[in-house]
């Protein structure tokens, strides 16, 4: 069986992926539920979905995306720049997107010849310069520029907000918002951008609450509730989680959620340190609805944030009534247990 806690593998749910076959490498791969590997594959840098059949002696050496309930001929040679599906391209939806049939499966390929997988960061200029104190310069200059392009440090981390951001738009535009897809579009730019899960977890609501409807606190609010199994997914350690663990890592799978939740409550200061008038009467009421209604955040996190917000920012004090009523909550629930004894 795949081991469902290695580094190298992001899973959609660990507990329904089959490695079948003996003496299989898989690194740095994103795989759906009900896939299968045979014996003696070796598969590094792919994003494999749901329900996929590879034969024995399987070798992908990087950038390779298959999508679900393909099962992969094995006499077809990974074609570059590609992406293998199941079904032919619906034109559409797909406008920039061709496919032909090879074997039982087709083959999508970019009108502009590009790849599908995207690259982090923009390249360096090409070419040898005599001055190496003018490159030097320019990257100086390059990295305050991203310093202060929208927040982001460097250029992966932006290319990953970008993408969560464009995939997000375009579920919420459909009918059927199946978290499941999405979840794997993340999973695929944080494998694409080499970002840290620190990257993904605060990235994943920052774009979140720039979507279209959401600078709208109702909305928002609603979008949370609709949205749930998405932040469920990547900020808390439900029962149904843990249960798919070994009892070891049930502890780390509490600590990891905990500290993604801190970068969701990171993305909210940051939105408020951006947008004080607009966006700071809506932090409390926000936070109250992640804990109390959507069950996404938990009452250490929260706490832990509120008490690191600087003593001179406003939003420490919008946050206030937040914190005291959690400890009066916890005040009552000692109460009721020591009126119990």
């Amino acid at each position: 069986m795949v081991d469902p806690f290695s580094e190298s593998l992001i899973l959609s749910d660990p507990g329904d992926t089959v490695l079948s076959g003996e003496k299989s490498k898989i690194t740095n791969c994103i795989i759906g539920k009900n896939s299968k590997i045979g014996k003696n594959c070796q598969i590094n840098g792919a994003f494999i979905a749901d329900g996929v059949v590879l034969p024995d002696g399987t070798i992908f050496e990087s950038e390779v995306i298959i999508g679900s309930d393909v099962t992969y001929p094995i006499e077809l040679s990974f074609p570059t720049n590609s992406a293998i599906c199941s079904m032919e391209v619906d034109n559409e939806e797909f406008d920039k997107i061709s496919s032909k049939k090879e074997n039982s499966v087709h083959i999508w390929n970019m009108f502009n010849g590009g790849p599908f997988w995207t690259k982090s960061g923009a390249s360096k200029k090409n070419g040898n310069s005599s001055n190496d104190s003018d490159e030097d310069d320019d990257d100086d200059i390059d990295d305050e520029e991203d310093e202060m392009n929208g927040g982001f440090a460097d250029n992966s981390t932006r290319q990953f907000y970008d993408e969560v951001f464009e995939s997000m738009k375009g579920i919420q535009t459909m009918e059927n918002q199946q978290m499941s897809n999405l979840i794997l579009e993340i999973n695929s730019s944080k494998l694409a951008c080499n970002v840290t899960m620190d990257e993904v977890a605060k990235n994943v609501f920052a774009a979140f609450m720039e979507l279209p409807g959401n600078e709208e606190l109702k909305n928002l609010l609603q979008m949370v509730k609709k949205w749930r199994g998405l932040f469920l997914n990547y900020y808390k350690a439900t029962d149904e989680s843990l249960a798919a663990k070994a009892p070891a890592q049930r502890k780390l799978e509490v600590e990891l959620k905990r500290k993604c939740q801190i970068q969701l409550l990171l993305a909210i200061e940051d939105k408020y340190d951006k947008e004080p008038e607009v966006f700071g009467p809506k932090v409390a009421k926000l936070v109250h609805f992640l804990y109390n209604d959507a069950d996404v955040l938990d009452e250490e996190a929260i706490s832990e944030w509120a008490g690191s917000i600087p003593s001179e920012s406003k939003l420490k004090n919008i946050m206030q009534p937040v914190v005291d009523w959690l400890e009066q909550d916890d005040e009552d629930d000692e109460e009721e247990e020591s009126d119990a004894e």
